[in-house]
This record gives C-alpha cells, structure tokens and sequence, in this order.
C-alpha cells in the first residue's frame, strides 16, 4: 500500500535541508511505522524546481510550486495521486491549512495539531514581542490570518475579528476532508461548542507519541534524580515560554546554588538567551537532533514545558514523561490531555510566579521529583507510546484505503 504525507515543508525548497519541528518529527515516525508494516510512504513538499531524494530511509518528492502560493494542497494532491494511481493508497495532509481536491477527499486524512489561536489578541497577530522576526516579518501567525482575509482589508480588521477568522478556517477542515485525525481532545471539544451540528466526516484522536526509556535506563536514572537539571527543550519562541524563562531561570539560579539549566532549541529567542546567560556556567544553550530526544532528556531531571499558547499534545511532555523526568507544565491546549496536576507532573497557570514556584517544589523536594518522574513514565507507557502509536494510526490508514 502507498502513502503519501503532504506538507508546506519538510525540506528546504532545494530539498538539502531538514527544517526540524515537532510535524517534521511527526512525519518521519509516521513514515518509519508505514516502513515497518511493509508499506510505500512517500512525502510530498513544495519545491523551488522538482526533485527526488531520501531522508532517513523515506523517499521525499519536491513539487515545484510558487512560493507565494499558502496552499499548495491541491498541487501536492494532484502529485501523489500520479505516483499512487491504480494501488491502494491514502494521502495524509499534515497540515490543516491544505486544502484536497474533490477527487482525492475520499482517500485523504488531515492531522490537526491543536489549537494555535489561544494567545492574547495582539500576540496571536504577532504584534508584540515586537523582535520575534518569524512573527512581526509577517512569516508567522500574520500570514495565516492574512490567508483568511482580503489582504488589502486587513488593517481594516481588529484583533478579535482576525482571531476568530483562524478559528472559521480551521473549522472549514470538517467540510473538506471525510477524515480528521486530531492530536489532542482540546480542538474536538471546542469546535462542539461552536459547530450548529456534529460534523459529517470520521474524527479520531490520536495524542502525540516518543521512543521509551527501557526499565534498564529508567533503574540507571533513579540515581541521577537526586541531583536538579532543570531542560528547556522546546523552539525560542516567546509563546513556547523562552522569554519567561529568561527571569525564571535567574530567579532559581540565585537561589540554588548547584542548580543546572539547559536550553535545547533553536529559534528567534537563541541570541537572547546566549546573551543573558554568557558568563554564566551553569547553563547551557545547545540543540539537538529528534532522534536524539531520549538520551538527552535522561541527563536532566525536570522538564520545563511553559508554554503561553498554541500546543496540542506536545512533543515535549511526551519526551519527557518518556525519560522519566518530573514534568512542570502549564495548563495550555493539549498540555491537559497529557498531565495530571500532582499526579505524572505538576500543572501551572502560564504566569511566571507560577511557572517559578512549581520548580522551586520540584528541585527542593527530590521525594516528588523522583515520584512524578516514575508516574509520569507508567503514563507515556500506556498513552504515549510510540509503538501504539504506530498501530492506531497503521489500523486508519487501512481503513481509509479501503473504502
């Protein structure tokens, strides 16, 4: 069976560059699970010129496109049915702002991702802060809302009205695939609480899944919860919390005299955070590669996931909880479906003094960041497993081929 995975980008347009991100990283597990069960995946991306090549065992075919075209969904569509033709196949759009063709609905699936409109209104138009250049350049939340209005109208619009016209597009999934597959049960609840009627197509809910640690790994980190190093493993962007963590990281620091920290990204925020903590020995700012997540995450033991708004079933707690980190979250979107406040973590509101008093409980108590960190290993076992990942989606994809 062959499928196709559409995306606005995996590579760069000249097909040399991995753009790492937590769908990028999605769709190469999904990719690697196809490969597993014996199937053909294939991804299709936007391109400069067309191209073929691999990443990591997965065949990857650049469609040449214009790079102002914000969705290229029915050229990637038209592209994988051609390679697809005459075998049982399934196209997974994995962006909700592509858009199928008639002819290729019956066969497609989209993936949405959670809800990413939940900021304050003049963050969610990328008005403030004002030096996050993937925002205030226009290449951020602006040019999703642009795509939803009349660009020459809309200075026109206020902030609440641009809102809301994200939230109208990403409903418009609901009439233009027969199959939804959602992260988390966050965009599912809210969409009956503004949907007149259920929606015709077959929804299901998938949470985002990570790689184990193994019982030998998780006996050999025990130890190595006595000691607190705090990761903040996330994109530097100041609704991921990077600017937050700025002030809550020279709080604990003053306070905690062994205290460790690490950033592992990249992004806008990078040169901020290098700045601010450049003589300062106890932090580290580093990145690294997906699959590189768990045995990085085995070297910390807390997990700091602050995010301000737009996350579904975050990579990052699932990462985490797979390691057996104590996980300290705030209570955004999906971040809700995964953590249970004083149970596999600690859930907070997204406010600093919050944010820096839930660590304070887990580096001062170590009987409870060892707790949390084993209870949040049973979770990710049972819910967040890759493998049960894998099959779940394996059992859709047949489904869909089939009808």
């Amino acid at each position: 069976m062959k499928i196709g995975l559409l995306n606005p980008q995996f590579l760069d347009r000249e097909g040399v560059q991995f753009k790492v991100g937590g769908v990028e990283t999605y769709m190469v597990q999904l990719a690697h699970a196809c490969l597993d069960a014996g199937w053909q995946p294939r991804i299709f991306q936007p391109a400069a010129m067309n191209f073929e090549t691999e990443y990591k065992r997965i065949p990857v075919q650049g469609v040449e496109t214009d790079q102002s075209d914000n969705d290229p969904g029915t050229v990637l569509g038209e592209a994988a049915s051609i390679w697809a033709k005459g075998e049982d196949h399934a196209l997974i759009y994995c962006s909700d702002q592509l858009t199928p063709s008639e002819e290729n609905a019956p066969n497609s699936v989209v993936i949405q991702h959670g809800i990413e409109w939940d900021l304050e209104t003049t963050n969610v138009l990328g008005e403030s802060p004002q030096d996050d250049e993937q925002l205030t350049s226009g290449k951020g939340l602006r040019q999703r809302i642009g795509r939803c209005l009349f660009p020459s109208r809309f200075d026109r619009w206020t902030d609440a009205i641009a809102k809301q016209a994200i939230a109208r597009r990403r409903l418009r999934l609901f009439d233009h695939f027969r199959n939804v597959v959602c992260v988390d049960h966050n965009f599912v609840n809210w969409s009956r609480t503004v949907l007149e009627r259920r929606p015709t197509c077959r929804i299901w809910v998938i949470p985002n899944a990570t790689q184990l640690a193994s019982p030998e790994q998780m006996k050999l980190r025990q130890s190595g919860m006595d000691e607190a190093r705090i990761i903040f493993a996330r994109r530097f962007r100041w609704f991921r919390g990077s600017r937050m963590m700025l002030d809550v990281s020279e709080q604990l620091l003053r306070k905690y005299s062994d205290l460790q920290i690490t950033f592992a990204g990249e992004g806008p925020d990078e040169a901020l955070l290098r700045e601010r903590f450049a003589d300062e020995p106890r932090v580290r700012v580093t990145k690294y590669q997906p699959d590189e997540a768990l045995g990085v995450h085995l070297e910390h033991s807390i997990a700091i996931i602050p995010s301000l708004g737009s996350e579904g079933t975050t990579l990052a707690v699932a990462e985490a909880m797979s390691a057996g980190c104590a996980v300290v979250a705030t209570n955004i979107g999906g971040i809700t479906n995964m953590v249970l406040d004083g149970y596999n973590g600690l859930l907070v509101m997204p406010e600093t003094d919050a944010v820096t008093n839930a660590l304070m409980q887990v580096i001062e108590d170590v009987d409870l960041r060892k707790r949390l960190g084993r209870t949040g290993h049973v979770v990710a076992e049972q819910a967040f497993n890759l493998n049960n990942w894998g099959q779940r989606w394996l059992r859709i994809l047949e489904e869909i081929a089939r009808t």
